[in-house]
C-alpha cells in the first residue's frame, strides 16, 4: 500500500490482509499516508521461508529454460516493457510488472498459452510460485488482482491461474478464474469503500498475527486490555457472546456467576472457559502455577487413560520439516529410556538422506517391539499426536514394518500426554504446551528456546541442501532441545502420576487401561507374511528417494504400495492417516 500524487496504490497483498485482519489495513494506511512508520519485525522462521521461496522461484525458473522455452526476465522493467514482451510472443515473463489506476504488483511468472488475444494467436496466465501444499483464500485473490490486470492489457480474461508447489517436474494446481472472480470483486469493492472511510477497529488476534509486523504493538494493547483471547482455548464465537454480556476482560470473565446461555454454543462449554479463566487469574495474582483436577474421577478421567508404568518405558520426540519435499522429512528421532540403574538414557537418531531416515524408523520400530515382547506392559509417552503420525508416515512412505507398528497400534502403545492432561486437570496456562506446563513439575531448560528455534531453521537448510553436520554447534542445540523434549515428557508422566496416585489414597477408584496385545489373527498374520514377501521383491534395489528412481523403480514402487489398498482403507478407525505421504495428490500440468 502506497500514497501516490495520483492516489492511493495497492498491492494484491494488501487484499489478503484485508481479508485476515482489517486492523492491519488500518494501519498499513495509516503508514502509507505517513501517520505511523512501519515497523520491521524479524524471526527467523520468516527469513527462511523468504529464502525457500526465492530458492523455490528460482528453480522453476531455471526449469523453464531446461525446457526450451524463451524467457525474459523482467525484473526492474516497467508495465510497457511487459506489454511488449507479451505483443512478442516471448513464451515466459518473469517477473512482470503490471498495474492500472488503483493495483499494482509483480506476478511471479507469465506464461504464454494459445488462447487468442489483442497480441495474436496467443495469451498469457498468471503462474505464482508458493511454498505451501494447500493453496490458501490469499494466495488465490492474489492470482484473481494479476489475472484482472493481465485481462486489462490483453484485453482477454485468462480462463486460468496457476499455484506452483516444489515437487518433481514442478507440476501446477489450476484453478479457472471466473470460479473466484464474482468473490474478487466483491471483497475489493468492500476494501474501496473500507479505506475510503475506515472505521475503528480493535487488534483481534488472528492466525495473520504469526507474520505480521504489527505484531508487538498489537500483542501491547491486548495485554493491556486483559484481552479475553488470552483464556486458554476460548473460541471466537464464546468472545463474541461474552462481549453480548458486556464480558470484556480475562478477570472479569473468571469472576463470572452464573454464565448465561450463549447466542451460539452451549452453556457448558462457557462454563469450562469461565473456569480456564478462573483458574488463570488465580495463578497470574499469586504469581505461582495453579491446577484444579476436573470431576469426576471415574473411568472416563484423564488419569484412566495412564498405563501402569514400566522400568522399559520410552519417551519419545521428533524434529521435522514440514515443508521438505521429497527429501528426509522427520530429521532428528530422539527417545528417552532407563540403563540397567534406572536412570533416563537419551538416544538421538539423525538422517540427513532418505535411506537414514529410513533405516531410523525401522531401527526404532525394532527396539520397542522387542521392549513389548520382553515387557508387554511398556508403552511409548509422547505429547500431542505428531509423533505416531510420523510413525505412519514413515512406515508408508518406505513399506517397510507395517505388520510391527499395525500391532504397536493395535496394542495401544501409544499414550498421548497431552490427551491426559486436557481430560484430568485444568492449569493456569495461556495454552496447553509441555513448555508452559513444565513450571508445574519443576522440569528447566538449560537449551534457549530462541536460539533452538533458529538452530532448527539452519539444520533444515542443512538437511535440505546435503550439508549436515550433526556435530555443528546447530546440531547440538537442535539435540539438546529434543532431549529436553524428551526428558520433559517422563517428567511430565511421573507429575501426573504422583496426583493420580494421591486420588487413589484418598479412595477414588481409578481404572487403568485394559492391555492388549495387538496381535493378528493367525489368517491376517498369513497375509502379511505373504504381502511382505511380495513387497520386499518389488521394492529390491529401488531407491528411498524418489528423484533417484527410474520410470520402472517407480511403478516398482508404486504397485508395492497399492497392493494392501483396501485393507488398509479399513484400518482408518484406529490408523487414519497412515498412507499420507505415500503417493502425490491428483494435480493438473
Amino acid at each position: 500500500m502506497r500514497q501516490t500524487s495520483e492516489g492511493l496504490s495497492l498491492a494484491p497483498t494488501d487484499l489478503g490482509n484485508f481479508l485476515g485482519c482489517r486492523h492491519l489495513s488500518v494501519l498499513d494506511l495509516g503508514a502509507a499516508r505517513g501517520a505511523a512508520k512501519p515497523p520491521y519485525r524479524y524471526s527467523p522462521m520468516i527469513e527462511e521461508l523468504q529464502r525457500r521461496g526465492m530458492e523455490h522461484e528460482e528453480a522453476y525458473l531455471g526449469w523453464l529454460r531446461d525446457q526450451g522455452l524463451s524467457v525474459v526476465d523482467a525484473r526492474g522493467h516497467d508495465v510497457q516493457a511487459a506489454v511488449a514482451e507479451m505483443r512478442a510472443g516471448v513464451d515466459v515473463i518473469y517477473q512482470a510488472a503490471l498495474s492500472d489506476d488503483r493495483w499494482a504488483g509483480q506476478a511471479d511468472f507469465l506464461r504464454k498459452v494459445s488462447t487468442p488475444s489483442r497480441f495474436g494467436d496467443w495469451s498469457y496466465e498468471v503462474y505464482d510460485t508458493k511454498l505451501a501444499r494447500d493453496t490458501r483464500a490469499a494466495t488465490i485473490l492474489q492470482l484473481c488482482v494479476y489475472s484482472y490486470l493481465l485481462e486489462k492489457l490483453q484485453g482477454i480474461r485468462p480462463p486460468r491461474m496457476h499455484v506452483v508447489t516444489p515437487g518433481r517436474d514442478f507440476e501446477s494446481l489450476e484453478y479457472r478464474v471466473d470460479d473466484y472472480g464474482a468473490y474478487f470483486r466483491l471483497l475489493a469493492g468492500q476494501m474501496d469503500a473500507f479505506l475510503a472511510n475506515p472505521a475503528r477497529t480493535y487488534p483481534e488476534r488472528v492466525p495473520r498475527c504469526d507474520y505480521c509486523a504489527w505484531w508487538p504493538d498489537c500483542e501491547k494493547r491486548r495485554r493491556g486490555d486483559d484481552h479475553l483471547c488470552y483464556v486458554a482455548g476460548i473460541s471466537r464465537g464464546q468472545i463474541e457472546s461474552l462481549r453480548a454480556e458486556g464480558i470484556e476482560r480475562l478477570a472479569d470473565l473468571a469472576t463470572l456467576d452464573p454464565v448465561p446461555t450463549p447466542s451460539r454454543g452451549s452453556q457448558e462449554a462457557l462454563v469450562r472457559v469461565r473456569d480456564q479463566a478462573r483458574v488463570q487469574k488465580q495463578g497470574r495474582d499469586t504469581g505461582k502455577p495453579f491446577h484444579e483436577l476436573k470431576e469426576p474421577f471415574d473411568a472416563e478421567h484423564g488419569f484412566a487413560l495412564l498405563p501402569e508404568p514400566s522400568k522399559s518405558d520410552v519417551f519419545l520426540d521428533f524434529e521435522g520439516d514440514h515443508l521438505a519435499e521429497g527429501g528426509v522429512q522427520e530429521y532428528l528421532l530422539g527417545y528417552v529410556i532407563a540403563d540397567a540403574d534406572g536412570q533416563p538414557q537419551y538416544t538421538p537418531l539423525w538422517a540427513a538422506k532418505p535411506e537414514q531416515e529410513r533405516r531410523n524408523f525401522e531401527t526404532f520400530i525394532d527396539l520397542v517391539t522387542g521392549i513389548r515382547r520382553s515387557e508387554p506392559g511398556a508403552h511409548m509417552y509422547h505429547f500431542a499426536p505428531y509423533e505416531p503420525s510420523a510413525l505412519k508416515r514413515l512406515m508408508g512412505r518406505y513399506a517397510t514394518r507395517e505388520v510391527e507398528l499395525d500391532q504397536l497400534l493395535r496394542g495401544n502403545a501409544f499414550v498421548d500426554l497431552h490427551r491426559v492432561v486436557k481430560r484430568s486437570l485444568v492449569a493456569s496456562v495461556e495454552r496447553y504446551s509441555i513448555k508452559d506446563l513444565e513450571p508445574f513439575f519443576g522440569y528447566e531448560r538449560d537449551q534457549d528456546l530462541r536460539e533452538a528455534s533458529q538452530g532448527m531453521r539452519l539444520v533444515e537448510s542443512a538437511v535440505a541442501d546435503g550439508s549436515l553436520d550433526t556435530g555443528d554447534p546447530n546440531s547440538r542445540i537442535v539435540e539438546d532441545y529434543n532431549r529436553e523434549d524428551c526428558e520433559s515428557t517422563l517428567r511430565l508422566r511421573d507429575w501426573l502420576e504422583g496426583l493420580r496416585a494421591e486420588l487413589v489414597s484418598k479412595g477414588h477408584a481409578l481404572p487403568r487401561p485394559l492391555a492388549a496385545s495387538g496381535e493378528a489373527s493367525e489368517s491376517v498374520n498369513a497375509l502379511d507374511q505373504e504381502l511382505q514377501g511380495l513387497r520386499d521383491q518389488l521394492l529390491e534395489g529401488v531407491p528411498d528417494d524418489p528423484d533417484d528412481r527410474t520410470e520402472e523403480e517407480q511403478a516398482r514402487f508404486a504397485l508395492a504400495h497399492m497392493m494392501e489398498f483396501h485393507r488398509r482403507e479399513d484400518k482408518a478407525s484406529w490408523c487414519q492417516g497412515q498412507l499420507v505421504g505415500v503417493l502425490p495428490p491428483v494435480r493438473s500440468r
